[in-house]
């Protein structure tokens, strides 16, 4: 499982120091599909290249993880919960912005089924293309009447495209910059490529809890997601909100060589402070008490492999994605029911593992006369 040499995923440089470690980790977020299925444990390392200051998760094999029928996105539904709505409705208004008319051929690389491909396809009228390595998930895209291949990008297999839009992948890809280079060689010589990656950078500096997993081999910060854009493409626009960041590129190609050494180490080592804080406080908030869970995702699975909470101490678990209902929490025998399923009374605590929409899920939680202990507090 150990990389050969210590190398930045982006740029090829040894000028890596050490930011964080997690201890423990599950190499599949799941929810899986059955039990017993027990998956392998790995160390998260996260180092940060001075080169071109892109932070890289380096020890982990990630280039054998698989998007298999046990992946769920966390944010790919709509029409379940209203601020996952808005963040799609934000990312599919900028796509509007790079002013690509009617009937324009855009790709999108991970597109799940084919959510997004339809809201883009209502709006602006497109001609979708889709890929996707999960093959229920581009059947399901497929059934819907898309044009979709059960795989993963190739650039070989697309060309003159007037767009191509990848939501939350380009985290996901061990070779960044190959694959930014791959997107570019298959657009018209006006054509976008439109974006959405985590505010990787942020997460860390801030401690926010299941924001490093090992899906995700990249944790990109405003700058250095332009430098990796600026090697392919000619104009860029970013525009960053919280832990989100949006960008559009156009090409055709120019050639860019830009220097990190911006991105200070110590203060992203911060987050590994922040982070022992929330484990330290959420240990004592279920104080070896049994608790409910509201998020089958990797908030709980970081609390559960730093020892926060011990499975032993979960009495039931839900989520709002129905894609989890009925699979089991990676390494457990908790299976995953709707909110609906909260009980009134049967615990006094349920933990609300989620910094996206936590509030509204306190307050169904607290009008079930149940007690919800939020991950984070109401000023984050």
């Amino acid at each position: 499982m150990e990389r050969k040499r210590r190398e930045c995923r982006v740029c090829g440089s040894t000028e890596l120091v050490p930011v964080i470690i997690l201890p423990n980790y599950p190499m599949v977020a799941g929810p899986v599909m059955q039990v017993p299925k027990t998956v392998p444990t790995c160390d998260l390392e996260v180092w940060l290249c001075h080169r071109c200051g892109t932070c890289v998760l380096l020890n982990t094999d990630v280039d054998k993880l698989a998007y298999d029928d046990d992946y769920t996105s966390s944010n790919i539904t709509y029409g379940h919960v209203k601020s996952m709505d808005e963040q799609t409705d934000r990312f599919v208004e900028f796509v509007g912005r790079a002013g690509k008319s009617p009937s324009s051929k855009v790709l999108e690389i991970g597109c799940y089924n084919g959510v997004l491909m339809g809201l883009l396809g209502k709006r602006y009228r497109f001609k979708m293309l889709g890929c996707e390595p999960c093959v229920s998930l581009a059947e399901e895209a497929g059934g819907k009447g898309y044009d979709v291949r059960s795989s993963v990008f190739n650039a070989t297999d697309y060309d003159k495209l007037d767009m191509v839009v990848a939501r939350n992948i380009l985290e996901h890809i061990p070779s960044p910059s190959q694959f930014v280079k791959g997107v570019a060689s298959t657009l018209k010589q006006d054509g976008a490529f439109v974006l959405e990656v985590p505010a990787g950078e942020h997460c860390i500096r801030n401690g926010i809890l299941g924001t490093i997993v090992p899906e995700h081999p990249c944790y990109f910060g405003r700058d250095s997601l332009e430098r990796l854009l600026g090697d392919h493409f000619t104009t860029i626009t970013l525009e960053e909100s919280g832990a989100t960041i949006r960008a559009v590129a156009f090409y055709p190609y120019r050639s860019k060589s830009g220097e990190g050494g911006d991105i200070d180490a110590t203060q992203l080592r911060t987050g590994v402070q922040i982070r022992q804080t929330r484990y330290d406080a959420i240990q004592k908030a279920v104080d070896g008490e049994k608790v409910d869970i509201f998020g089958a995702n990797t908030c709980t699975l970081e609390l559960i492999a730093a020892g926060a909470v011990k499975t032993e101490q979960i009495g039931e678990i839900y989520d709002d994605d129905p894609r989890r209902w009925g699979r089991y929490l990676v390494n457990t025998n908790l299976i995953v029911s709707p909110r609906s399923a909260i009980s009134k009374g049967k615990r006094q605590k349920v933990l609300v593992c989620s910094y996206t929409h936590r509030q509204s899920i306190a307050e169904y939680v607290t009008k079930q006369n149940r007690t919800a202990v939020k991950l984070y507090g109401d000023e984050e």
